[in-house]
This record gives C-alpha cells, sequence and structure tokens, in this order.
C-alpha cells in the first residue's frame, strides 16, 4: 500500500503542480486503503466499502483538502474497487470452504 501511495503522489505531483495536491492524493489513498479493510466482513464487505467510501470518505477528504475530483482521484476510487472486489471474493471462497467441511 505504501508504494502505491508514493506512485500516486508523484503522479499527481506532476497532474497538479502542486505539493499540497500530492500530499492530499496520498491521504485520499491512504483513507481508502484503511477502509479496504472492510472486505474481509463476509458477504457486505465490498457493498459496504463502496457505501462508505462514496458517502463519508471521500466527501470527508474533499472537504479537508484542496483536493478536487479528477482522472486520478477516479482511478484510486476504482482500483481500489477492483482490489475490494478480489478480497471479497476471496474471503467469500474461504468462509464457504469452511462452512462445507
Amino acid at each position: 500500500m505504501i508504494g502505491w501511495t508514493i506512485v500516486w503522489a508523484l503522479i499527481a505531483y506532476f497532474v497538479y503542480g502542486s505539493l499540497e495536491l500530492a500530499l492530499s492524493v496520498a491521504l485520499f489513498n491512504v483513507m481508502l486503503g484503511i477502509t479496504l479493510l472492510l472486505c474481509i466482513i463476509p458477504v457486505i464487505g465490498a457493498p459496504l466499502y463502496y457505501i462508505l467510501a462514496t458517502s463519508r470518505m471521500i466527501p470527508f477528504v474533499y472537504s479537508v483538502t484542496p483536493l478536487y475530483p479528477t482522472w486520478v482521484t477516479k482511478w484510486i476510487f476504482g482500483l481500489n474497487m477492483v482490489g475490494a472486489a478480489i478480497i471479497w471474493i476471496i474471503v467469500i471462497i474461504a468462509v464457504k470452504g469452511l462452512l462445507s467441511e
């Protein structure tokens, strides 16, 4: 997660042209990454992640930082959603395997 945060912050520095916005993108990525832990909850993890991220986390970051929606933030959220779906599917398969024994 730290590696991707640095990569996204560097991309944001060149897109936005300021260190403040690059750090805002880093905060955005870290907060979505922490929220990604919700995906380990079987059945409701990924939908809960999506609801919490879109209704609470993303608006919070936009309100406390000068960050605004661009392709960078949309890609970060989209890739985090893909990661959420992968984690969620793995957890569901693992739980199903445990329950079938």
